[in-house]
């Protein structure tokens, strides 16, 4: 009963919608690719550009590895894990030039995203039926695009900041 009430507050659809704000983030950084050729000046322009698909490998892998990961920690703290990793991950470029290190976080980065990305449609199964999933679907895709043109956004503003 109590279970009941709490999925039908605006809140509590907020917290569920906003774990996909995430899933779309990882390939933002493709604006910022003449910026980052500088940054890497002893790797090649592909070695570059491989920092954009390499978080595409920690999401599928992870993405698969996420059912044991859940049996294992939970749910609710294999999302928090997840975002938790992709922030750490996504931060780490910031305050770093080496590429290996990039590289490497940008994998994590990917792996995070991996981890949570198959609660976000899971959840919202779990909670609502009918018209209520379907409406919830639809904002699940339109928060998860949301996400990746705020991300798009963000990149392009700092590039032009330099």
């Amino acid at each position: 009963m109590q279970e009941e009430n709490i999925v039908h507050r605006p809140l509590f659809k907020l917290s569920i919608l906003s774990i996909s704000l995430m899933t779309m983030i990882a390939p933002a950084i493709s604006s910022a690719l003449p910026l980052m050729y500088g940054s890497f000046k002893g790797e090649t322009e592909t070695a570059v550009e491989t920092l954009v698909t390499v978080p595409n490998f920690g999401i599928i892998v992870f993405f698969f590895l996420s059912p044991f990961v859940i049996k294992l920690i939970g749910g609710k703290n294999t999302v928090i894990f997840g975002l938790l990793l992709a922030l750490v991950a996504g931060i780490i470029p910031v305050f770093s030039n080496d590429y290996a290190l990039v590289f490497v976080s940008r994998f994590l980065l990917g792996s995070g995203i991996g981890l949570f990305n198959s609660m976000c449609v899971s959840l919202i199964a779990r909670f609502y039926k009918g018209d209520e999933l379907s409406t919830m679907m639809g904002f699940q895709g339109a928060t998860g695009s949301l996400g990746g043109a705020l991300g798009a956004f963000l990149v392009n503003w700092l590039v032009t900041l330099g």
